[in-house]
């Protein structure tokens, strides 16, 4: 019996086994840590005042909407290097923007026009049809017509949109 004990003992696959053991002594080790952590992490103290967004449409027991910051990008107090000072509470900035004369790039749009034109008629203006290649050669400089709606362009980068909640 003792040799039939031996034998199976010895068939056994030792570091499996205690790999197996030290294994389920880390698991349930981890899980009283995490358990522990959550207690901590649960009793952290979040200052008054303290803004941060929310992945959902409420705020949370504790904390209020931060009204302020609805449908607004939240920017820096302070300045940066070439940018305007911001101040705690200013507000600034559009959603849509219709550019001023003074706000687009200078240019112009020139063109070039060979045309031919009736010499019976005599006028300039009375162009042969495309193609009809009798009449005088005129060549004339023009400016292109105005063009454009005149309607704002949206001036908004990429976002998602969360919910900001100020804690009480």
């Amino acid at each position: 019996m003792i040799l039939n004990l031996h034998k199976m003992l010895n068939r056994l696959n030792w570091p499996e086994i205690v790999g197996g053991i030290i294994g389920s002594i880390l698991t349930v080790f981890g899980l009283y840590l995490f358990d522990k952590i959550g207690l901590i992490s649960s009793e952290i103290v979040i200052p008054s005042k303290a803004i941060i967004p929310f992945n959902s449409n409420e705020c949370p027991s504790g904390w209020s909407d931060y009204s302020q910051s609805a449908g607004r990008f939240i920017i820096g107090v302070g300045q940066g290097s070439n940018l305007t000072e911001r101040r705690l509470g200013d507000l600034g900035g559009t959603e849509k923007h219709m550019l001023t004369v003074d706000e687009i790039p200078q240019h112009y749009h020139n063109y070039e026009d060979y045309h031919y034109y009736d010499q019976e008629i005599g006028d300039p203006n009375y162009q042969t049809p495309q193609g009809d290649e009798t009449g005088i050669l005129k060549y004339r400089e023009g400016q292109t017509t105005e063009i454009g709606g005149g309607k704002p362009h949206e001036n908004i980068p990429p976002f998602v949109a969360l919910k900001y909640c100020e804690k009480e």
